[in-house]
């Protein structure tokens, strides 16, 4: 089984809860959900080091309210926002 590492990016603007989501690029993705900002470590390269994606696999990446998130989001990925959210309600 592949691995992929990612990030979930977020920010608090005016009060409001945003992260950072990508879609992914192609005809054929269209209508594709969106996802965090991800990607497959190089050979030799730790989960940990941030790998980077190829320029052409995304071609939008933007900071959403958590609302939308939440609605865009592959649902597989939904949980990394719950997480967050949980996190955050214990500070």
């Amino acid at each position: 089984m592949k691995q992929s590492a990612g990030t979930l990016l977020y920010r608090m603007t005016s009060g409001l809860l945003e992260i950072l989501l990508v879609h992914p690029s192609g005809n054929y993705n269209k209508k594709a959900k969106w996802g965090i900002p991800k990607g497959l470590p190089d050979d030799g390269e730790s989960l940990e080091a941030s790998p980077r994606c190829a320029s052409w696999e995304i071609d939008a990446a933007e900071f959403v309210a958590v609302e939308k998130a939440l609605a865009i989001i592959h649902a597989d990925q939904a949980e990394l926002i719950a997480r967050l959210l949980s996190a955050l309600s214990e500070v």
